[in-house]
């Protein structure tokens, strides 16, 4: 089953006016952030609706030692993959992702609590530092 969209647009500096073109031109529904993100102006919560499939880089994203806070709570509601590079570590909570999403990817540092996945998620993947229990998982999951 392949949920990827094939068409991409890489955004490496992230800010509105990007964001505003992406609304206006309504051409991708794939956004791939480098590790240069760090989401200072919550732009993770102004992406548009029509937009199915986020990649955030797998590199390293710490500044100064400090984790970095990203705001999952307004993606867009046609979300169906989310993938959190493998060295990420944001404070982040995933108790608010999009009902339709089928496809999530949590990184070796994204240490995050899951108890509230959408009931159709089918794919999930955590990494090596996860400590939460994961006792309440939807029944879609593909084992």
């Amino acid at each position: 089953m392949n949920h990827i969209p094939t068409q991409s647009h890489q955004i490496r500096f992230p800010d509105s006016s990007k964001i505003a073109q992406l609304k206006k031109t309504k051409s991708c529904t794939t956004l791939f952030f480098d590790s240069s993100f760090y989401d200072e102006n919550k732009l993770m919560t102004m992406l548009p609706d029509f937009i199915e499939c986020i990649t955030l880089q797998g590199t390293s994203n710490m500044c100064f030692d400090q984790e970095v806070e990203l705001d999952m709570t307004n993606l867009p509601r046609n979300l169906l993959y989310l993938k959190i590079g493998y060295k990420y570590k944001y404070l982040l909570t995933l108790d608010y992702l999009p009902a339709g999403l089928k496809v999530l990817l949590l990184g070796d540092k994204v240490d995050a609590p899951i108890d509230n996945l959408p009931q159709g998620v089918e794919i999930l993947e955590i990494g090596k530092q996860f400590s939460h229990s994961i006792d309440n998982l939807p029944d879609s999951i593909k084992i």
